[in-house]
Order: C-alpha cells, then structure tokens, then sequence
C-alpha cells in the first residue's frame, strides 16, 4: 500500500507494522539473552536499560489492536459486512498452525523425557488460558501474551460487529476510551491485591483487564485513521518533531522511573497506558511518514523480514532459550548466547516458510469471499 493511500482493492497492508514487530520482537529476545548462558556481564546494564521485554509486548499489543479493528472496518468498507466466521478462520490459519507444532514439539520432548510440565500448563496452553498460570519458568511460559491476544479476538470482533461500531464509530471510541480509562484501576487491584477471593483470577498479573488498554489504543488509532484519516493526518504531521518528542517521552520517563523503582503509585497504574499512547502515536507516525526519517528504517527490507517472521521467532525461540525447562542439557553453544538466537530464528525460518507461508494463500482465499458467507 502506498504511502498516505490506505483504500483500494489490492492491498489491506498498512506501511512501518512490519518494521515494529521486528523492533518488539527484538527487545523480548534482548530481555531474554540477558538471563542466557554466556552473556558477557559487561553488556548486562545497557541490555537492562535497552531492552524491555514488556515494552516488546505492549508494542505488539498496540499492533494487533491496530491491524486486527483495521482489517474489519476495511471489510466492512469493501463488502458492507464484517463476516465474524471468515475472520476466526483467518485468525486461526494464521496462529493455530505454528502454535500447535509447537506444543507438538514439545509433547514428543516430553514422551521422551526431554522436557517436563505438569498437566495444569498442558490445560492452560491448549485452551489459550496460560497467562493464568503463575508459572513462567516452562517453555510454554511466554504463550501468557498470545493467551491475552486470543481472548481479545473472542471478545472485540464481536463487540465491534454486534455493537454495529463499523457505521457508529462514536460508540466504538467511548467504548475504547472506557477501557482505557479502567485499565490503570485494574493494575492498582491487582498489585494491592484488594480483590475479593471469589474474582481475584480476574486480577491475576496475566489477567486480560490489566493489558487491554494497549489494545484498546490499538483499535482506537484504528477507528480514527479510518474514520478521521485527514484530520489525524494534520494533527500528526503538522509539527511531527513535536509530535515525535512527545511520544518518546511518553514512552521514555515511565520506563526510567520503573527502572530505578520510584515513582510506583505512579508507575504501577499508568506506565503501560502511558507507553501505549506513546507507541500509538508513534506507530501513526511512522504510517503516515513512512518514507521520513528514522521512519524509512522501520520500511528496510530487511528490517521487514525479521517483522514477518516476529510470530514465528516469538513461538519457538523458547525451545533454545529457556535455561531452566532445559537445564539438563548443559550450556551447549545452541543454548548459550548469542548461538540460541540463531539457532530460534534458523527454527523460525523453517516455520514459516514450511508451515505458515503455504496456508497464506487460503487465507487470501477467504478474505475474497467474506463478502458472500
């Protein structure tokens, strides 16, 4: 899709998205390479301070909020309906393949006594339930995020369909700006644990209500770029470097103040609304001036590639990263840093051209007949 063209029959693809799953996906492998067998303790700082696994994830959330309630509303502009059946199919051709190779893998590890996790973790991943169990230390603990993002693809699609946000945008915003507006009272509950016994899995720290806002202001960004295309356009163009510098703090002074542990009464409730925010008029940014700046880096070829293959490298880089599942295996060099980057991202190259790429044709099959289910 080209620059500043967002409708037409060709292409629902939006420029820079790419550019920031690589960055995302990027900083949750730095987080983890600073726990990794072999990592020099000389760049142990800077890694702490650059890279921040959950801002990798908030970054992702922002996206898919983004590019989930875009494609719907671009549905809706083509065909004038929004085919909720055509859209879980999609979403499962997309995420059920790598996901269940995955498990696979790691089932037949366990039948050989390879790897090991107690039933309740085998319940919780197969029903998209793991960010409820407290364990992260297994192999499929980083599946807690794609847990969050399922259960926001059960809920939003239909709310946008059934609540007809598609023609009344209005609605669909004061709905976003609610959750957003809740989302900081959230995380207070659940860090005070206040919570009654009987709701307290519902404030859980992997409890979908404490990250929704990142989502919410995903779809928000969605609706407004859709609906109010030229006056978001002035807004963010008209003084970009204005825009930018704000942003970057919105994003910046949250993650220094946690970092130093001050600030929490304000740092608990609104850094993650606050970071959000910041990725979101960023990422509206980069959309707009995709060819500007920094901004031409996130459309780098390369830079792409690593993007698209993000969902890949999230799923599988567990199975040569994580240091306590596979602590029998001794810190041979494909587990050891940097090697068990390469060799996640060697596994994820397989993947997806293997596994996911052949299914993608069908899935470009089904959105040319959402219009006739």
């Amino acid at each position: 899709m080209s620059e500043g063209k967002f409708f037409g029959e060709s292409s629902t693809r939006l420029p820079s998205l790419d550019g920031w799953r690589a960055l995302s996906i990027l900083l949750v492998l730095g987080a983890h390479s600073i726990i990794s067998p072999g990592f020099p303790p000389i760049l142990e700082p800077s890694f702490k301070w650059v890279c921040d696994g959950n801002l990798g994830v908030r970054i992702f959330f922002v996206i898919s909020g983004l590019l989930i309630t875009w494609l719907m509303l671009y549905e809706n502009h083509l065909y004038g309906r929004i085919s909720l059946p055509h859209f879980f199919i999609r979403r499962a051709l997309r995420i059920l393949p790598v996901y269940f190779a995955f498990l696979g893998v790691l089932a037949g590890m366990q039948a050989m006594s390879l790897y090991q996790q107690p039933p309740v973790a085998w319940i919780a991943n197969v029903t998209f339930t793991t960010n409820y169990v407290v364990d992260r230390a297994g192999a499929t603990g980083h599946l807690w995020s794609l847990a969050i993002e399922e259960q926001f693809y059960l809920i939003w699609p239909a709310v946008l369909v059934w609540a007809k946000f598609a023609t009344d945008y209005r609605k669909g915003l004061w709905l976003i700006i609610t959750v957003i507006a809740l989302s900081p009272l959230f995380r207070i509950i659940t860090y005070t644990k206040m919570a009654p016994q009987f709701i307290a899995p519902l404030f859980s720290w992997g409890s979908p209500l404490n990250y929704f806002d990142s989502l919410a202001f995903g779809c928000g960004s969605a609706i407004l770029l859709f609906y109010k295309r030229d006056q978001l356009e002035q807004f963010i163009t008209i003084r970009p470097k204005l825009i930018a510098c704000i942003s970057v703090g919105l994003v910046l002074i949250p993650h220094v103040l946690a970092h130093y542990k001050v600030v929490g009464m304000f740092t608990v409730p609104f850094q993650a609304t606050l970071q959000a925010l910041g990725i979101s008029l960023l990422i509206l940014q980069s959309i707009f001036q995709s060819k500007s700046g920094i901004f031409k880096l996130l459309n780098n070829p390369w830079v792409c590639k690593v993007g698209i293959l993000s969902y890949s490298i999230y799923i599988w880089h567990m199975i040569t990263w994580q240091t306590q599942a596979f602590s029998s295996y001794g810190n041979i060099w494909w587990r050891a840093f940097p090697g068990w980057i390469v060799t996640g991202i060697g596994v994820a190259v397989i993947s997806y051209y293997f596994l996911e790429k052949p299914l993608f044709q069908l899935r470009s099959k089904l959105k040319r007949q959402a219009s006739v289910v």
